[in-house]
């Protein structure tokens, strides 16, 4: 996807990966491989890199670097935004790692979107958080309500209930 010259990337976590140490990395990895400037990966992560995206089940103590290295060419090449969708089904130990080292050090042309369950995974300075209310009537009223700046709401609860009644 084209941003003013800029590109996009969205990596959406399954319920598979839960509690999967490597499964962000490794969605970041196949996500980004077919970007322009991938190729310039530095040689000494090439191997961990292809580890990841096969589905290695032991994690490279050389991961984080490799996957920061893959981005780091890939945002030098062209802009880029990296889109995190449900990152709190992420294992927090990885992704917080990756989290904080790709926040903590600005990178020109590099914008990193997680959006995350209220209170879930902490989100480090450098990285947008958007934050996600709960799916119930509360989180959806507000969720909605925030959205379409309509008064409270108030259609959402026989929305909802409707949708349930459908089952």
């Amino acid at each position: 996807m084209n941003l003013d010259g800029g590109r996009a990337a969205t990596i959406i976590a399954d319920h598979s990966a839960q509690g999967a140490p490597g499964a962000c990395l490794r969605d970041l990895t196949l996500a980004l491989k077919g970007f322009r400037g991938a190729a310039g990966v530095d040689p000494r992560f090439a191997a961990t890199i292809q580890r990841l995206q096969e589905g290695a089940l032991a994690l490279p103590p050389d991961a984080v670097d490799a996957v920061i290295d893959l981005v780091t060419a890939v945002c030098e090449e062209c802009p880029i935004a990296l889109l995190l969708d449900d990152a709190d089904r992420y294992d927090a130990t990885s992704l917080g790692r990756l989290l904080r080292r790709l926040g903590g050090r600005r990178r020109k042309g590099l914008l990193v979107v997680a959006s995350v369950r209220s209170g879930v995974h902490p989100v480090p300075d450098g990285v947008v958080r958007l934050a996600l209310p709960p799916v119930d009537e509360t989180g959806i009223r507000a969720l909605v309500g925030g959205m379409a700046r309509l008064p409270q709401a108030a259609w959402v609860g026989p929305l909802i209930q409707a949708l349930q009644d459908r089952k």
